[in-house]
């Protein structure tokens, strides 16, 4: 197993750890770089201001809590989209 990939599972154990709705209202996740841009542009999340830097994924985004019932539809699903 290379460094990279070892670096890759380490931090793939990392979101799982992380993914979480905390006490802020928010979870931290991984997704494609088109999911990631379509969830910025539709006010559903914001980059981790880490990503591409200390974290090596540049898509690693928190994802602000549903509000109410129709925000858990599209909650859902970009949860499902998630790279884990």
């Amino acid at each position: 197993m290379t460094t990279t990939q070892i670096m890759l599972a380490l931090f793939s154990v990392a979101v799982l750890i992380w993914s979480y709705f905390d006490y802020y209202k928010w979870k931290a996740l991984v997704l494609s770089p088109s999911d990631a841009k379509k969830v910025i542009e539709m006010s559903w999340g914001e980059l981790h201001p880490l990503a591409g830097r200390f974290i090596p994924v540049k898509t690693y985004l928190f994802i602000y809590a549903p509000r109410n019932e129709a925000d858990l539809g599209v909650i859902q699903q970009i949860l499902g989209a998630a790279i884990l």
